[in-house]
């Protein structure tokens, strides 16, 4: 059993260290075709989007479309136009934000 909760928490390192580097690098991407203002609204609205949508839901697929749903509302109203491949990469770069958060926290506890 040790085994195999050493190699889940390696997999788990390599996924989230994974996540993080195409988050930085969405990141860069929309940064380059967005005035600050806008960029610092839409990780907002992506940010927003991802905590209601885990208080939502507890499927992973419906929180993604919830937050994708809601997060194109939100910037609809805001009169910002952006695609929704890039507005994927700024709920996953959320999302990772928010990971990044959970395991500092239960590192820190333990």
């Amino acid at each position: 059993m040790e085994f195999w909760n050493v190699i889940d928490a390696a997999l788990v390192a390599i996924l989230v260290a994974l996540i993080g580097a195409l988050a930085a690098f969405a990141a860069a991407w929309l940064r380059r075709r967005t005035n600050q203002e806008q960029f610092t609204l839409i990780q907002w609205i992506a940010a927003q989007a991802v905590k209601m949508a885990e208080q939502m839901s507890q499927d992973n697929e419906e929180k993604k479309r919830l937050a994708l749903a809601n997060a194109e509302e939100w910037l609809k109203q805001y009169g910002i136009k952006i695609d929704l491949h890039l507005l994927d990469d700024a709920i996953e770069a959320a999302v990772f934000a928010e990971l990044k958060k959970f395991t500092t926290l239960e590192v820190s506890a333990g």
